[in-house]
């Protein structure tokens, strides 16, 4: 089938299957392919969706990069994220600028430049930013997952960790079982110096 003319249902269900099994591993070969002959954006962007899901992050940035040059301006935002995943925070600006060339405007693209800002240690910088993402995410529907993550994080950046500890709550108790969001959290904890929550945060006691 690889060698073949490109079919873009083929990789459809493949890029699907493999996201499904969470399969990194097996976008490389697809991801050429798709960016060889491509032209449709959501095409693209859905195949960009799944390699994100597999934890394909190189993979997932270069098809939400090709997603987001065919004119799906959101792409641009998911290739900021992978961008971060990959501890490319140069490149995840550049993908939000294009966002914002493009028109786009959100609460997650603000979060999303305030990370990309404070792994560049420009804290300073961040912070507006991360002011922001918090008012943007107050007005989320309730119990959405990007909003309170986000709302947990912005609150630890900003050393509010007194407000902090009932977001992460919510967070942790929509989302039990999620080891990713208390990494990400005690993480962030840590580099706030809440030490105390954040180990009790990783060990699950929190």
């Amino acid at each position: 089938m690889m060698g073949d003319a490109y079919d873009r249902g083929f990789v459809l269900v493949m890029t699907a299957a493999l996201a499904a099994q969470k399969d990194a591993g097996g976008f490389a070969p697809l991801t050429r392919l798709a960016l060889a002959h491509e032209a449709d954006g959501k095409a693209l962007l859905a195949m960009a969706r799944d390699a994100e899901a597999a934890s394909a992050q190189s993979d997932a940035y270069a098809l939400f990069r090709a997603a987001g040059e065919k004119g799906e301006v959101a792409a641009y935002e998911g290739a900021a994220s992978s961008a971060l995943a990959l501890a490319r925070p140069r490149d995840a600006l550049a993908m939000l600028e294009a966002f914002a060339r493009a028109g786009g405007r959100s609460y997650t693209a603000d979060f999303l430049t305030a990370e990309a800002l404070y792994a560049l240690n420009r804290k300073r910088d961040a912070r507006s930013h991360y002011e922001r993402a918090l008012a943007g995410a107050a007005s989320a529907p309730a119990n959405a997952k990007p909003a309170l993550r986000i709302t947990a994080l912005c609150l630890i950046r900003l050393g509010r960790i007194d407000e902090a500890r009932p977001a992460i709550d919510r967070l942790l108790a929509a989302h039990p079982g999620e080891r990713g969001i208390r990494a990400e959290i005690g993480g962030a904890l840590i580099d706030a110096g809440a030490l105390g929550l954040a180990s009790q945060i990783l060990e699950g006691q929190g």
